[in-house]
């Protein structure tokens, strides 16, 4: 089934020719499901629970980093980019979907992932083993701030390769914030469901963050 376009560039047309853009996720609109037997935890006697199914917007790879993806990889694309280079820890999950995406778009577009130490748990060995079978190209460092200076400098010396920081969000004024786009159409997104009844207006999102980029584009795209 052919996916639609953002529900953004319905709303602003304008920018279907100025902002890059590829379809990565599946199962879209995700569902939003009632968390009853968290509401009973909480003793939340005063509406109603939910959370938005945004785990199973891939069959391969779900969760928010797809919704950034989809601009950020448009970018890649567009710009006939060689590759991606990013960091994070060994068990980096940004990373794992860099490597998952450049895969299954192309295989001759290369992700290389500067990596710094963090715990070997079981989590993160299965994820080194996927980086693996993914084809992603893995640069151990000595510590956090050595292999993000390790990072910058790739890009550097290989100007073909689109410079991603962990979240798909900018850094100090030097990154893609394309990525929060993706939030902005989320926000267009529920709020079809709304209008359609699928769900009552929420009186409170509330979002894991780390680069904040998921939250900056549903607070844009709410306004």
């Amino acid at each position: 089934m052919k996916r639609e376009e953002p529900l953004l560039f319905n709303k602003y047309p304008k920018l279907k020719n100025r902002v890059p853009w590829i379809p990565l996720l599946i199962n879209v609109p995700t569902a939003n499901e009632r968390l009853t037997e968290l509401e009973k935890e909480f003793e939340f006697d005063d509406g109603e629970i939910y959370i938005k199914r945004d785990d199973k917007n891939h069959p391969i790879y779900g969760g928010n980093k797809l919704r950034k993806f989809e601009f950020i990889f448009g970018k890649v694309l567009k710009k006939k980019k060689k590759g991606v280079v990013t960091n994070g820890g060994i068990g980096t999950n940004h990373g794992l979907a860099c490597a998952i995406v450049c895969h299954e778009l192309n295989q001759s577009l290369k992700c290389h992932i500067y990596l710094f130490h963090q715990p070997l748990t079981w989590h993160v060995q299965r994820t080194l083993l996927l980086f693996d079978y993914f084809g992603a190209k893995l640069h151990l460092g000595k510590g956090d701030i050595g292999t993000f200076v390790k990072f910058l400098f790739f890009k550097l010396r290989h100007p073909r390769y689109f410079l991603m920081f962990p979240g798909g969000s900018p850094l100090l004024g030097i990154g893609s914030s394309l990525g929060t786009i993706g939030f902005i159409n989320a926000a267009f997104e529920l709020k079809k469901q709304i209008d359609q009844k699928a769900i009552r207006e929420p009186d409170t999102i509330f979002v894991a963050g780390g680069s904040v980029g998921t939250a900056a584009g549903l607070v844009a795209g709410c306004k």
